[in-house]
């Protein structure tokens, strides 16, 4: 992990502040999601590459992103009876 770039790691955080934010509003949500499932899968792998502890994470955003990719519903909770 040390041959990427201080530059590319703090632009990876920037994205990951702004997919908070956006993931928020109803008509970028989806796409949102969708990206960051991507993107942590690909972390995923990078993390088990390089043989890192921290892919259970990755691993587990992957997982919670795809879920509310699948249902959207999912980010409101429940509903009053």
């Amino acid at each position: 992990m040390d041959s990427i770039s201080p530059i590319l790691w703090k632009t990876l955080g920037v994205l990951q502040i702004l997919g908070g934010i956006l993931i928020w509003f109803k008509n970028t949500r989806r796409y949102i999601a969708a990206f960051f499932v991507l993107f942590m899968l690909f972390f995923t792998s990078l993390h088990l590459i390089e043989n890192t502890f921290d892919v259970g994470g990755a691993v587990f955003i992957a997982i919670l992103l795809a879920i509310l990719v699948w249902n959207p519903k999912f980010i409101r909770g429940k509903e009053n009876i």
